[in-house]
């Protein structure tokens, strides 16, 4: 039983001295900062600053503010400074830089160690933003080999975000930076585009005092049947040196020819704040047009709907013409079409046949030469009675049978009257 007592003492010896201790180091980092051994400052601008200000600062949407975070001790720090996330609706906070600014200043007979950190932040909306109090874990040493580790913070800050002019809004596509650089490269797969090669395009926007993802997409993905479109990743890259910030973003996108004739990709435009004349600026990049040849599939292709209508008219004449084929077989020919072909082999005898036997249908004379009382038609069928005629009299003479038919029946409907017995 005294030894269940011993283990319990020994256990509430340990947990108290546990929780005995982070009020200690609590304690210890604020008896640092009440002794000016130890301090915090922060401040927001746009640019390099020195000088705190608790103003409220006034930024574009999407325009980059820097956050600096400096804590300064007559020590040294044992260790790197570890800054809590912000979280703050619609604005993007960016520790770009990873590595902190160290440097030593001599103030009133004594040295400090000082760490100067950068955090870039990216409102997204118009509106007031407050940044609270933001944790950091630092590590300071006491005394030789002792040190002191705990949390200090930062004071809040507030920046208000408005639109830069009212010739944009939120919906637009636009940047904000202090210097932007858009260009393009076109690669072919061959010199002369045929149906099946592939164009690709690549664009590439470099900022600087930005954020790539905030950089826009020029290349759009809008359907056309004489391409299909593959966009690869979009490559981006944010980099610092010295407070220097610059942000790449490239994109590419391979265009597969589908279809010849003529291909024209559109000019690329993008709308720039800029902050050092705080100007609205238009970059462009030109299109280009491109002559496209077919190739056997893609004509095929392109032309498929005149082709098929082609098909079901002439499948619809060769299924007509058998079937007339298959009536004729048993039937007699038409007149017409005996009397061409008696004429094209000058078959005389059946000419004179087919040219009786039209007399006979449109007239009531079984004499040829009864039909018309002119001279010239007596000349005409004597000769077509007696002797070969050439193939133009025998046309002449059935067309003339022809047309006096017509021009009887047009009598007879256009003057029904006259053709009445008198009374």
């Amino acid at each position: 039983m005294r030894e269940v007592n011993t283990y319990y003492c020994l256990l509430l010896l340990v947990v108290s001295a546990v929780f005995c201790s982070f009020p200690s180091v609590a304690n210890e980092l604020d008896s640092l900062i009440a002794n000016k051994q130890l301090e915090v400052r922060s401040w927001v601008a746009l640019g390099d600053s020195d000088e705190p200000s608790d103003k409220v600062l006034n930024v574009a949407v999407k325009q980059q503010a820097v956050l600096y975070i400096e804590v300064a001790t007559t020590r040294w720090f044992t260790s790197g400074t570890r800054i809590g996330s912000i979280d703050v609706p619609n604005l993007i906070a960016k520790q770009r830089n990873l590595l902190a600014t160290n440097y030593t200043e001599r103030r009133n007979g004594e040295t400090w160690s000082r760490q100067r950190w950068e955090l870039t932040l990216y409102p997204q909306a118009s509106g007031e933003y407050t940044l609270p109090a933001i944790p950091l874990q630092i590590k300071v040493s006491t005394a030789p080999g002792k040190e002191a580790s705990g949390f200090v913070y930062t004071q809040p800050h507030r920046l208000n975000a408005m639109m830069p002019t009212g010739l944009l809004n939120e919906n637009d596509q636009w940047t904000v930076a202090s210097d932007i650089e858009i260009s393009q490269e076109w690669v072919l797969s061959n010199s002369e585009l045929v149906a099946g090669d592939a164009i690709t395009r690549r664009v590439q926007i470099t900022g600087q005092n930005t954020l790539s993802i905030l950089l826009p997409d020029l290349l759009d993905n809008e359907l056309n049947q004489l391409y299909q479109m593959y966009p690869k990743p979009n490559h981006l890259n944010d980099s610092s040196a010295r407070g220097d910030y610059r942000s790449l973003k490239q994109q590419e996108q391979v265009y597969l020819l589908q279809s010849g004739g003529e291909l024209a990709l559109p000019p690329l435009t993008l709308n720039w704040w800029d902050t050092s004349s705080n100007s609205l600026k238009v970059l462009r990049l030109p299109g280009r047009s491109f002559s496209v040849k077919h190739s056997l599939s893609s004509w095929l292709h392109a032309h498929q709907y005149g082709l098929t209508v082609s098909l079901v008219v002439l499948l619809a004449v060769a299924i007509l013409l058998w079937r007339i084929g298959v009536y004729y077989r048993h039937h007699p020919l038409p007149s017409n079409v005996m009397f061409v072909q008696a004429l094209v082999s000058n078959n005389q005898q059946q000419l004179r046949r087919l040219v009786y036997l039209r007399l006979a249908k449109y007239s009531t004379t079984q004499q040829l030469s009864e039909y018309l009382r002119t001279d010239k038609w007596a000349r005409l069928a004597e000769q077509a009675q007696q002797t070969d005629c050439s193939r133009l009299t025998w046309w002449f003479i059935w067309r003339q049978i022809h047309s006096l038919k017509v021009n009887k029946l047009l009598k007879w409907k256009a003057l029904p009257n006259l053709q009445k017995p008198p009374c």
